[in-house]
């Protein structure tokens, strides 16, 4: 079976697992293509192909991919495209998202500071990060895939959190809020509930999270995460992702 994942910079530990033991996802033919940026990945289908959405890209941070091959192979050539990994909410301690900044839950005891402009119910807050995910490119891929890709198509939400994060003073939901870990469950909870719908309507498969008590708890253990920001795997978690994706398309 022929295989790409298209992703964004979480796709690195899935990458750095595979080079490390391939045999964890069976015999199958793998391809990588990663375009950096937590709101992507960013592709779009042109002509059958992928192609990458140069404006999205941050100079620094180029696309990768496995070879020149990959970037020139028609989608119809693969069986499965894995899209890695889709649902950025809350940006950690060092890459803050707009997105948890713009109001404040007023549900969670909000502590007096810049973020609290104003007040937000949790109903109202949950139309705006339905919105602003849909707007997201990463998101808009996927529809775009599933309009121009009859195979399967597997959707990798986007990491737990390390645990360091919990305790930043950077976080800015430390910052912003009593109840951070409240807060943090609304946030988690709403996009969780947006990729279950998104993923129901287009006919594509949602992966778990690698382990339920890292969901259930807020965050992943600190040493499977990066300590520069808390948000990226290491590859620990590919590992659990591609023996996901390896029972998937089983």
């Amino acid at each position: 079976m022929k295989i790409l994942f298209a992703g964004n910079s979480q796709a690195s530990c899935i990458k750095k697992a595979y080079d490390d033991n391939a045999a964890t996802i069976g015999t199958h033919d793998v391809n990588f293509y990663v375009t950096p940026g937590g709101t992507g990945p960013y592709f779009r289908v042109e002509q059958g192909l992928l192609s990458v959405v140069k404006e999205a890209i941050n100079p620094k941070f180029p696309p990768r991919v496995s070879s020149d091959e990959v970037a020139n192979t028609p989608l119809n050539c693969y069986d499965v495209v894995v899209v890695s990994a889709l649902g950025y909410v809350d940006g950690g301690f060092y890459y803050a998202n707009s997105l948890t900044t713009q109001g404040v839950l007023f549900n969670f005891s909000p502590k007096k500071n810049r973020y609290t402009s104003r007040l937000l119910s949790s109903r109202c807050y949950r139309q705006i990060i339905y919105s602003n995910l849909r707007d997201q490119l990463g998101f808009k891929f996927l529809y775009d895939l599933r309009s121009n890709f009859e195979g399967q198509i597997i959707v990798q939400p986007f990491p737990v959190m390390s645990e360091i994060v919990r305790s930043h003073k950077d976080w800015p939901l430390n910052q912003m809020y009593e109840d951070a870990l409240g807060a943090h469950g609304y946030f988690m909870q709403t996009c969780d509930d947006f990729l279950a719908l998104t993923c129901n309507e287009i006919g594509a498969d949602l992966l778990p999270y690698p382990r339920q008590e890292w969901r259930k708890n807020l965050f992943a253990p600190s040493h499977i995460m990066a300590t520069s920001d808390g948000l990226h795997p290491l590859e620990p978690y590919g590992k659990l992702i591609l023996r996901q994706v390896a029972d998937a398309v089983s």
